[in-house]
């Protein structure tokens, strides 16, 4: 049987009593690693819901789901597979059914146990348990089409603008750069919430309003943000309030 070569770092990474990031490349086994981790730390509570794992999508949290049943599904069996990485797997699986018998989860019967859920999953529950007092109110769930979301936070920010603050200051030089045009104003905001996970951290420098020293450097940080079949031409373009 081939040796892993970084079966150690592998093993160390069960180690409940220390946390981890792991960074490989895809189809190294990431995610057996993660569900290893998780089956570790399932043998070891006394709720099955003390132990949360979370993902960014519906899917990888399914999918998830799926292969922490499947390795429990493999561990009834007294023979172990062949390949190295799915027999710690097995091994750990079987730990797991044997704490379920003695805690009588019936895990196999009601696997609905395993809190294995989204971000938005989680925070969802978070604040469906918000006391009264904090007035969220209920019904709260993630939305789908964020559209009407962003045009109402870009309205809103607007509305600053008259403001005597410093945001004031800046969302009136922002404007100086569209010509003072509102509308385009909220469109490009609103495109730039769409792709927020695309921002680069000089967007959140402080903007110092200036002809020379602003607009060569908005142009640069927002040109990759450009919606598509805007051509080449720039972003902003300062237009000057008096001659």
């Amino acid at each position: 049987m081939p040796q892993i070569s970084d079966r150690q770092q592998r093993q160390d990474a069960l180690d409940l009593s220390r946390s981890f990031i792991v960074q490989a490349p895809a189809g190294s086994g990431k995610t057996e690693l993660l569900i290893q981790r998780y089956l570790s730390a399932l043998a070891s509570v006394q709720y099955p819901e003390q132990i949360l794992c979370m993902t960014f999508t519906r899917k990888a949290a399914g999918e998830m789901r799926e292969r922490v049943v499947l390795a429990l599904q493999s561990a009834i069996s007294d023979t172990p597979p062949e390949e190295a990485h799915l027999t710690t797997s097995w091994e750990l699986a079987r730990r797991v059914l044997e704490h379920d018998r003695d805690m009588e989860w019936n895990l196999m019967d009601y696997p609905s146990r395993l809190k294995i859920q989204t971000i938005d999953s989680l925070c969802s529950w978070i604040t469906g348990h918000m006391p009264l007092t904090s007035r969220i109110g209920s019904g709260i769930r993630p939305e789908e089409f964020s559209g009407n979301a962003y045009r109402e936070a870009a309205r809103r920010l607007l509305e600053k603008v008259e403001e005597p603050t410093a945001l004031g200051n800046d969302l009136r030089a922002i404007l100086n750069h569209l010509d003072n045009n509102k509308l385009r104003f909220l469109e490009k905001l609103q495109y730039l919430m769409v792709k927020r996970d695309q921002w680069m951290i000089p967007f959140f420098s402080k903007l110092n309003a200036t002809p020379h020293r602003t607009k060569t450097a908005l142009n640069l940080l927002l040109a990759a943000l450009r919606p598509p079949g805007h051509g080449a031409g720039h972003l902003f373009r300062y237009a000057p309030t008096s001659k």
